[in-house]
């Protein structure tokens, strides 16, 4: 497996699979040994992120967790997918508003790499990732009920995934299989 190193103004070191590549980034100062020290120390977990990152793979060509055939690549297939997502968001989003008596301001998607989604509870926005639009729809719902209690709770508390348990009960069975 390839190693790309890159170094940073950072204060720690950080590792993740990307497309097949153990991705590292490194603060400015670290030698190249310790680097190699910290990566070895940890292969086991890194081998996971990398087996993590294979299965990410498997989504691709899915929409909503489907199969589909598309010749779109690049800009087209990214904006191909906005759309669709876009098409969705509102059902499943009224769904949980209406339940949960929540109601976000605004939904938005954009392209993110380390997350399904965030909310800004002051301004009542939520963003979702552009990449869950390839997920089953149930574990969009996971994503989309869990920033909309966020306006509500803004940690992670015991009473913020109580909350979301009484509207998913299996919620947990599902976030497992989202983050898998």
């Amino acid at each position: 497996m390839r190693i790309e190193i890159n170094r940073k103004n950072m204060k720690n070191l950080r590792i993740r699979a990307e497309n097949g590549i153990i991705k590292i980034s490194a603060p400015q100062n670290m030698s190249y040994e310790k680097i190699m020290e910290i990566y070895n120390e940890n292969e086991k977990k890194i081998e996971d992120l990398a087996k993590r990152d294979m299965e990410k793979k498997s989504y691709d060509n899915k929409l909503f967790g489907e199969d589909f055939e598309s010749d779109l690549k690049g800009k087209a297939l990214e904006d191909f997918y906005r759309e669709k997502f876009y098409q969705i968001i509102p059902e499943i989003s009224r769904k949980y508003e209406e339940m949960t008596g929540l109601y976000a301001k605004e939904y938005r998607v954009r392209k993110m790499k380390a997350r399904w989604g965030t909310c800004y509870p002051q301004r009542g926005l939520i963003i979702l990732a552009l990449n869950l639009a390839k997920r089953p729809i149930d574990e969009i719902e996971s994503v989309v009920l869990h920033e909309i209690i966020h306006l509500k709770y803004k940690n992670h508390s015991k009473d913020f995934y109580r909350e979301i348990e009484k509207y998913m009960p299996n919620y947990f069975e599902i976030h497992k299989r989202l983050n898998s």
